[in-house]
């Protein structure tokens, strides 16, 4: 075997048991991410936690994100710098996906699947038994709002903020989530405008939107209420047609069980037809598992999985109208009158002796 080959070969060994030994582990301060936040690896989180400080109290049109990694508890190291840079830029996508699903009040992500982001990755080079590998050490990139939110930020972002103060509900989680949806009835189905996907804003303040905005604003609501909720992408199927449609909905927790709601169902039936269902629950005529097909990924973006639905459906009470509960006792107690009035006059009229 010449030397190159054994270069090779030590180079490919090197790589696979530091990767083995020293994938990046997720920190515990994911805890306090969201549900896709927590599934990153520490680069990934890195760059996640980078946004949710950065975006915290922000108003301005742009943010720069700049997350370094940890390098003192777990590195990859890669032949080349090219290819530390490919596993870099890999971490963001999937941190961004993350945080466009977690996030839905951060303004500076609505224009993110539209407009991908620009990512600047610094590495460094290693030596290693005589041998140079190299390691990201630190990714940058900028988020902007679109032309249409542009020196607007902060009253946009007041304005969803009143839309989801207003609407605040009491019962049980499967209770308000039929209440969110009902609140969100009015607003209109749309596709996305050139260029943009729709947003939270959309939803709550012009009341027109598409899947995606109205996504958003159930999760926000749903989180001022308290309730553990996400946002799932993937694709919708109808009986009438074999192609799909790009799409989102939502699933909600319930005594530690998951149940999906697709408002977008909803606002066509103008009714809670999809609203707690699970995954064996026939929508459309087929099961929800059927009709709707997960896929959270987004721009590259690897390994991200939505919650296990529960298999049935959320029973709500059956609602009892009130002459369904009464009637009987309201004609009893007609009937009753109606005898003591016929009673009372015979004895007037003498015709009852």
């Amino acid at each position: 075997m010449d030397s190159f080959m054994k270069m090779k070969m030590g180079v490919a060994m090197a790589i696979l048991v530091l990767s083995l030994a020293l994938i990046p582990s997720v920190d515990a301060d994911t805890a306090d991410a969201g549900w896709y936040g927590s599934q990153l690896d520490a680069n990934g989180f890195a760059v996640y936690d980078a946004m949710r400080t950065a975006f915290s109290g922000c108003t301005d049109d742009s943010v720069q994100i700049q997350a370094t990694f940890d390098r003192t508890s777990s590195v990859t190291l890669f032949p080349d710098a090219e290819s530390a840079r490919r596993d870099a830029s890999a971490s963001v996508g999937n941190a961004l996906t993350a945080a466009y699903y977690d996030m839905p009040l951060a303004i500076w992500l609505w224009n993110h699947p539209v407009s991908p982001a620009e990512v600047v990755v610094d590495t460094a080079e290693v030596v290693m038994d005589g041998e140079t590998y190299h390691v990201a050490e630190s990714v940058s990139f900028t988020l902007s709002v679109g032309d249409v939110y542009a020196g607007k930020v902060a009253s946009t972002i007041a304005a969803v903020m009143d839309e989801i103060a207003d609407r605040v509900y009491d019962g049980n989680d499967a209770e308000k989530a039929r209440s969110i949806s009902s609140s969100l009835m009015d607003v209109d189905v749309i596709d996305s405008p050139e260029g943009r996907e729709c947003d939270v804003y959309d939803a709550l303040v012009l009341e027109k939107s598409s899947a995606a905005g109205i996504a958003a604003a159930f999760m926000c609501i749903a989180e001022s209420n308290n309730m553990d909720a996400v946002i799932v992408g993937g694709t919708t199927y109808t009986s009438d047609s074999e192609e799909g449609v790009a799409s989102f909905w939502n699933m909600v927790m319930h005594d530690g069980k998951w149940y999906a709601v697709d408002m977008v169902m909803n606002i066509d039936s103008d009714g809670n037809v999809c609203t707690m269902v699970g995954s064996d629950t026939e929508v459309d005529g087929s099961p929800f598992i059927v009709t709707h097909r997960i896929d959270p990924d987004m721009q590259g973006s690897t390994g991200l999985s939505a919650p296990d639905m529960n298999r049935s459906a959320y029973e709500y009470p059956k609602e009892v109208s009130f002459i369904d509960e009464y009637g009987i006792y309201i004609i009893a107690g007609l009937m009753v009158l109606v005898i003591l009035f016929v009673i009372v006059r015979s004895l007037k009229d003498g015709s009852l002796r």
